[in-house]
């Protein structure tokens, strides 16, 4: 955290405030809610806000005022420091959450159902599914309490947090096709992944996301608990996405930077990181940008970094991009493949060769045959996003399959 002179030696006054109300017997987390407003203004690089009578009158929410009932003894600076943390909160649109114990009412959960929710076994189903190239992956969706909570954490929490402008996944009015729109007919695309993207993200890094929003540590450590499994980001839980874009705030916006300087585009979806230029020399920036992801803690999965030049096929997120977005030919004649055979000769033929497939891959999930259709009227309908003629004449073709 930057701070400037002043900002700092105002930090440590609000830190060494905090352990001598600790030492005078002040609960901890009175302790931890001044430093989370002290928290807060630093990163804002403000001075500390305080409440003053002459303001207008601001009701405490019942369980503050229940906290400052337990401990009398708090300074009234601190008290000053409260009111003025639950308005800047309340200006952020984020839900105040004072305790544990608030945590728990907010979530309609009993503190003994929160710390099995946050650290208890069995809290995370375990399957495969298979990726694009035929190998498995992983997949740990929470058990339906746990993933009413992980939504609710995503609806009040991490979506008020804005992502950096480069992210382009798991954003409001953001797809594969906005992040493909930004690099449309450029002389050079280059493609880098990021290795084992959501299990390279700490239980230590969300936690510290939490706490830039302002939650006192308590608070902030189990939110990052709700969030995480094993001390990781799991695939599976609908804050992975939200968090591993803020985590990556730093890194977007260093490459934002450069590319404002250097003059290329970047966009990042999820752990897929493009660049492109009109520069036919661009490659020759690949080692210093491979350089800045790992200082910022990436690896790098070099079987899939990749440089385009105009002459060649310039795929972005699986959309073309050499001189107008469309499907990869070889990916659509397979679709119409599929759907042309279904109702020639029956989906369950094609069901079959299907089911065929993901056990020779060893994929554990029984596959059925709703599952075929759904992944197929996935398949369909992402050519909405490309190609309107082609997709209004495949999706005539797909209502009239019988899949019994």
């Amino acid at each position: 955290m930057s701070l400037t002179t002043e900002t700092g030696d105002r930090f440590l006054f609000v830190r060494n405030l905090a352990a001598l109300q600790r030492q005078a017997g002040v609960e901890r987390e009175v302790a931890e809610l001044v430093m989370a407003h002290a928290r807060l203004c630093a990163d804002r690089g403000k001075p500390f806000e305080f409440y003053h009578s002459a303001d207008a009158p601001i009701p405490w929410n019942y369980p503050l005022d229940k906290l400052l009932a337990r401990n009398p003894d708090v300074d009234s600076r601190s008290k000053q420091f409260l009111v003025s943390y639950n308005r800047l909160m309340q200006a952020r649109r984020l839900p105040i959450i004072y305790t544990k114990e608030h945590l728990a009412a907010r979530l309609g959960v009993t503190l003994r159902q929160l710390d099995w929710l946050a650290y208890g076994q069995n809290r995370y189903h375990v399957f495969s599914i298979p990726k694009s190239n035929g190998e498995a992956r992983r997949v740990d969706e929470p058990v339906e309490k746990l993933k009413t909570v992980q939504h609710w954490i995503l609806r009040r929490v991490l979506s008020k947090i804005p992502a950096h402008r480069v992210a382009q996944g798991f954003r409001p009015h953001r797809s594969i096709l906005t992040n493909a729109r930004k690099h449309l007919r450029k002389q050079v695309v280059v493609r880098i992944d990021l290795k084992d993207f959501f299990p390279s993200i700490s239980l230590k890094q969300a936690r510290r996301v939490y706490l830039r929003a302002g939650y006192p540590y308590t608070v902030a450590n189990l939110l990052a608990n709700l969030s995480t499994r094993e001390g990781v980001l799991p695939i599976g839980a609908p804050t992975s996405p939200a968090l591993a874009n803020q985590v990556c705030r730093k890194l977007d916006e260093r490459l934002w930077r450069l590319s404002y300087r250097a003059r290329f585009f970047y966009t990042r979806y999820a752990d897929d990181l493009v660049f492109s230029s009109w520069n036919r020399k661009f490659g020759s920036l690949v080692p210093f940008l491979k350089q800045v992801i790992t200082e910022e803690g990436f690896d790098i999965n070099e079987k899939k970094l990749a440089i385009s030049r105009r002459n060649g096929r310039q795929q972005v997120t699986g959309i073309v991009v050499n001189r107008r977005t469309n499907l990869d030919r070889d990916r659509y004649k397979w679709i119409r493949a599929v759907v042309h055979n279904c109702r020639t000769n029956g989906a369950a033929s094609e069901f079959e060769k299907w089911r065929t497939h993901l056990v020779q891959k060893g994929l554990e999930r029984t596959a059925d045959l709703e599952q075929f259709r759904n992944q197929l009227a996935g398949h369909v309908a992402f050519l909405r996003y490309v190609n309107h003629k082609k997709f209004d004449r495949l999706w005539k073709q797909f209502q009239e399959i019988d899949f019994g």
